[in-house]
């Protein structure tokens, strides 16, 4: 089943859900996120997230009304003008054409001086997530559950799906255990406050507060890249300390020696103090 992401068509009511926020029962309505996938798409095609930094304290993620369906599946129809001015048009025509490699299809519209542009994108998120270092099965792998936990680490509401073609035995049970970590705390419920943290390009930096305590705090730190990364956090202005971080993907606990530590490439860690 595709996904297609319109600002213009709005989500389905959602009667009588928490969304595991801990907010009281109500109707809310889903509004389809069509920047994220998009901007999703971008970041792990080039190993940079930065548009994707500077777009979430732009976009409204949830009201007392709507809430952000925020999707990523392996058949999507991505809207590409929702990208207009967040995006240059180099970065969109690079986007599609490495997308194309991998298999999509791209739909075009004629504005009114006759000039065609990029419009829609129908293709698997997966395969067009693909880089040039990133192309054997186990990078497609651990690059897919990056991909899927910047989703998951996000305010709003998720839908993820695996894709069948890649590990689906790993993806899965990775993808299934940070859906089920997500629900156990507060501070990534859907209605958690959210902070970008630049930690350079190729680090994609998330603070979530609890929306019942602003000193429960996770910060996400998800390496986007194929590369070892060190990453410099601001631990005690974060998370209020600079000594032991407890990750909550591996479920250890160690010492912060020093501002600097090494994520592994696509390593996913949810830390806390």
């Amino acid at each position: 089943m595709d996904a297609i992401l319109s600002p213009a068509k709005p989500g389905p009511n959602l009667s009588n859900q928490t969304q595991g926020d801990g907010a009281a029962n109500k109707e809310l309505r889903l509004v389809p996120s069509a920047v994220l996938p998009v901007l999703l798409l971008h970041t792990m095609q080039t190993a940079d997230c930065r548009a994707l930094s500077q777009y979430i304290p732009t976009a409204v993620w949830r009201t007392n009304e709507t809430v952000s369906l925020n999707v990523l599946i392996p058949n999507m129809v991505l809207d590409l003008r929702s990208v207009h001015g967040t995006l240059t048009s180099n970065e969109v025509d690079a986007m599609v054409a490495r997308a194309r490699h991998g298999g999509g299809v791209v739909s075009y519209a004629t504005l009114p001086d006759g000039t065609k542009v990029a419009s829609e994108l129908r293709l698997n998120m997966y395969s067009g997530m693909r880089s040039p270092k990133c192309s054997d099965e186990g990078n497609l792998a651990s690059a897919a559950i990056a991909a899927v936990a910047i989703v998951l680490s996000l305010s709003g509401s998720p839908i993820v799906e695996p894709d069948s073609s890649i590990a689906i035995g790993q993806t899965s049970k990775r993808m299934s255990e940070l859906e089920l970590l997500r629900t156990s705390r507060l501070e990534l419920a859907g209605a958690g406050i959210q902070e970008a943290v630049d930690l350079g390009s190729r680090v994609f930096g998330l603070l979530r507060v609890s929306p019942i305590n602003p000193m429960d705090r996770v910060l996400c730190l998800i390496n986007i890249s194929n590369e070892h990364e060190l990453v410099s956090p601001d631990f005690r202005g974060l998370l209020g300390t600079r000594n032991a971080v407890h990750d909550l993907v591996k479920n250890r606990t160690f010492n912060v020696h020093g501002p600097s530590f090494m994520l592994q490439p696509y390593q996913v860690c949810w830390l806390t103090a």
